[in-house]
């Protein structure tokens, strides 16, 4: 069954790990698990300059990120677009956000070298496809949204 907007605004809002995936040069996909911020309908996720799924983003924009609670209940949400934007210079506060998100309020023990890296980017996109889906008993229930 699906989820609402209000239940899938509150499942991504959880700290989650994400598989985000990429298209190689190859056309084979390219999958990562990342840590994301889903914020005013948009999808923010931050890497490093050099990592694959950058160069691939940068050559083709389309982006798909997997969110799985294995359950129960089982739920997942999958955010897929084609107009994913690698912009540098902004790590700093969003992956500040992100990381307290995952790390709590006590984030930057653990997590400020990374940051702040000079070679930080934050990659964002509005997803043009929404796919949710919660454990409803019938397992083979789930729908597909268009924006």
């Amino acid at each position: 069954m699906p989820m609402t907007n209000q239940e899938m605004d509150l499942f991504l809002a959880e700290s989650r790990n994400a598989i985000v995936a990429t298209v190689n040069p190859d056309g084979f996909p390219q999958l990562t698990p990342i840590w994301f911020l889903w914020e005013d309908g948009k999808v923010f996720f931050s890497t490093t300059e050099p990592r694959l799924k950058t160069r691939n983003l940068k050559r083709d924009p389309r982006v798909s990120l997997c969110i799985d609670e294995p359950g129960p209940p089982q739920q997942t949400v999958v955010l897929a677009g084609e107009d994913a934007v690698v912009t540098p210079g902004l790590g700093g506060d969003m992956t500040e956000r992100i990381a307290k998100k995952y790390g709590g309020d006590n984030w930057e023990s653990s997590y400020d070298h990374i940051a702040n890296t000079p070679d930080r980017v934050i990659v964002s996109y509005t997803p043009s496809r929404i796919l949710t889906w919660k454990d409803s008993g019938d397992r083979r229930e789930y729908v597909q949204k268009f924006k």
